[in-house]
């Protein structure tokens, strides 16, 4: 499971989806808005682990660019499943996730039953 989200990390929202929806999932990190923001993984790794979330690895890249570096992988790592949930509303920006090799897009604020069907979509390695 892929998780990246910029400054608002420390959101208990954001601990409480990862918690509901990342049970048994590998996680990984990526801090968005990286070319513009300060670095903050050292702040995030430590946040997460208050929450009782590990976070082995934090990259320090946007999601589409994340995204495009899973798809480069060789098989099976560069097939999983990634899906984007961001705030921003233009349509260009679902289009830009699907060039970047996505395998889905939401728009924020998504419910919990759609993420859910989306992450259950992908269950047991379905594309």
């Amino acid at each position: 499971l892929l998780v990246a989200t910029a400054q608002k990390y420390r959101s208990w929202i954001v601990a409480r989806e990862v918690a509901a929806f990342a049970p048994g999932r590998p996680l990984l990190f990526v801090q968005t808005h990286a070319s513009r923001d300060p670095d903050i993984r050292d702040d995030w790794r430590r946040e997460l682990e208050r929450q009782g979330i590990a976070a082995p690895s934090i990259h320090r890249v946007d999601g589409l660019e994340a995204a495009r570096r899973i798809r480069a992988l060789p098989p099976p790592e560069g097939r999983i499943p990634v899906v984007g949930l961001s705030g921003k509303t233009d349509s260009n920006d679902a289009e830009a996730a699907a060039a970047a090799g996505m395998n889905g897009y939401l728009r924020k604020p998504a419910s919990p039953a759609e993420l859910n069907a989306m992450l259950n979509g992908f269950a047991g390695g379905k594309d």
